[in-house]
């Protein structure tokens, strides 16, 4: 028999032992206790039930103690485990979101000023390829970060899906063009099959476009011979219902298949299964994010592949379907000036090169344009210049973005200046809290020419002044550019050196639609020609 310490324990003992009596019911419990004053406590499982006479009358009780104390050691080590492993998996997410804003910053300036000298005029040939592979390789340095970023939001459960009115045949194609001309690179075929697609949905077309960007390059970089294939079809729908339509995505490849072990750490973070000459390219995150964006999505991407037999990639997606069209975005044409009196606008960043770039953006468009390298400097330049517009950078020193924007909003003659913050981690936490700063917009890192002077123009009320889109010749002859999906597959082409494909092209959308001949003329006439500048500078006029 144990003796128990302190004593008072004993009376607690006793006292719940008195209440099965009393009850007729059995109970659990499990206390820790000292059997001496000096012992370490221990863990007791003790089982109470009543013993009763056969016309119920409570006798007496039996009790069975356990010791449990190695069970509850191993239960708190493995909660300890699991909130340090809760403890390093925040400190990841915080340090990889850290990363690509310190990433994003010097991109800032190598594709803005890329974007800048898109527009110098005679440029000669070999100095448009040489920026054209600047503006490429900053791009795809961006969409590594991207992923970088994305994996931290997602391990912080902060990315959200932005579903909008798509139009399925449009974002597909966009795609599969994309796709196409990688699988001829590579001397492979590449099939588009569809069967029953709705119209207009509502779907997040960026995420549903970087999953299928995703599983299609693998296939394409995973298959030396034979074909890869995309498949949408259309499946009788879980729900009754007429709103909403069941989509299966299938990328099917003939390359070069994956064992049941590597199936098994495909979609780990960080993994690169292939051998060394095929992880030219990618951050090895790519199946990863696809895999956890498609279950935000509600589904899951399931793999059947085997060694030398090729793989098959699925996944269902359950989508509303709209009842209204998507307008399809006009053609963008380059800003070259505005209408009415000069506007002044202050550029706080305390990186020069992202001054810099402002400054050679908005100079030539007709802004006095003034510059601040801090917050507190922002502040006094405010307070004396009193500007049209302010780009307020949101990470400074001496006082940060957020905090001077706050302060504006309490000072006289401040207080309704419009504020653009600028940021390089521009989510949407970053946007909830430079709104309640009193922020009146906001642009992410790096700057998108075109974007941004959308955004500017709508804080301003400006009406811009375009550039011609072609001579005066065409321009009476109505020259109409193809939708902005088609615009964007071209201009990647164009950055990707692609003159014969985008010649193709250009033949396929004049027999598309006669309102296209003049665009799809001179933009073929010049492919053919190789003058690769001229192509690049005629698709960026359209490019929203």
């Amino acid at each position: 028999m144990l003796e128990l310490w302190p004593p008072e324990e004993a009376a607690i003992i006793l006292a719940e032992d008195q209440e099965v009596l009393n009850s007729k019911q059995c109970k659990i419990l499990e206390t820790q206790l000292k059997t001496l004053p000096h012992d370490d406590p221990r863990w007791f499982e003790r089982f109470r039930a009543p013993v009763l006479d056969e016309d119920g009358t409570a006798l007496g009780i039996v009790v069975v103690s356990r010791d449990i104390t190695p069970q509850k050691e191993a239960e708190a080590a493995r909660e300890n485990a699991v909130t340090e492993a809760l403890r390093l998996a925040r400190m990841r997410s915080d340090f990889l979101a850290r990363m690509s804003h310190e990433l994003r910053t010097p991109l800032n300036a190598i594709i803005g000023y890329a974007q800048i000298l898109q527009y110098q005029p005679a440029l000669p040939d070999h100095q448009a390829r040489g920026l054209a592979t600047i503006l490429s390789s900053g791009e795809h340095l961006l969409a590594l970060i991207n992923d970088i970023l994305d994996l931290a939001q997602i391990d912080a459960g902060k990315l959200e899906l932005a579903p909008s009115l798509t139009r399925m045949s449009t974002q597909l194609e966009s795609v599969t063009d994309i796709v196409r001309v990688k699988a001829q690179e590579n001397g492979i075929e590449f099939h588009y099959e569809t069967a029953g697609l709705p119209t207009i949905v509502m779907v997040d077309a960026k995420r549903l476009r970087q999953v299928l960007l995703n599983l299609l390059s693998n296939a394409v970089k995973f298959t030396d011979v034979g074909h890869v294939t995309l498949r949408v079809l259309r499946l009788p729908s879980s729900e009754d219902s007429v709103a909403t339509v069941r989509l299966r995505f299938e990328v099917e490849d003939s390359g070069i298949g994956m064992s049941h072990q590597h199936i098994g750490r495909l979609f780990q973070p960080f993994e690169q299964l292939a051998e060394a000459p095929r992880r030219d390219s990618g951050s090895g995150l790519g199946l990863a994010i696809s895999q956890q964006l498609v279950e935000l999505m509600g589904s899951e991407i399931k793999v059947r592949s085997e060694l030398g037999q090729g793989s098959l990639f699925t996944f269902d997606l359950e989508v509303p379907v709209a009842s209204k069209p998507a307008a399809d975005a006009p053609p963008q044409k380059r800003i070259i000036d505005y209408e009415g009196p000069r506007r002044s606008i202050l550029v706080a960043d305390d990186v020069e090169n992202n001054r810099a770039v402002l400054m050679d953006m908005l100079i030539p468009l007709g802004f006095n344009v003034f510059d601040a390298s801090d917050g507190r400097g922002a502040l006094l330049e405010a307070e004396r210049l009193k500007p049209d517009l302010i780009v307020m950078d949101v990470m400074m020193p001496v006082m940060d973005g957020l905090e001077v924007i706050r302060r504006l909003r309490l000072m006289p003659g401040l207080h309704a200046i419009p504020i653009i913050a600028v940021s390089a981690s521009a989510e949407s936490d970053d946007i909830t809290r430079a709104r309640a700063a009193g922020a009146d917009a906001m642009a992410p890192k790096p700057l998108q020419r075109a974007s941004f002077l959308e955004l500017i123009g709508q804080q301003l009320r400006l009406k811009w002044i375009v550039e011609d889109a072609a001579p005066a010749a065409m321009a009476s002859e109505g020259l109409i550019a193809p939708p902005q999906p088609e615009i964007d597959v071209l201009h990647q082409l164009a950055l990707e050196g692609h003159l014969t494909e985008i010649g193709r092209r250009a033949q396929r959308l004049a027999s598309l639609d006669v309102r296209y001949t003049v665009f799809a003329t001179q933009l073929e006439k010049m492919a053919n020609a190789y003058q690769s500048k001229a192509v690049l500078s005629f698709l960026s006029r359209y490019r929203a």
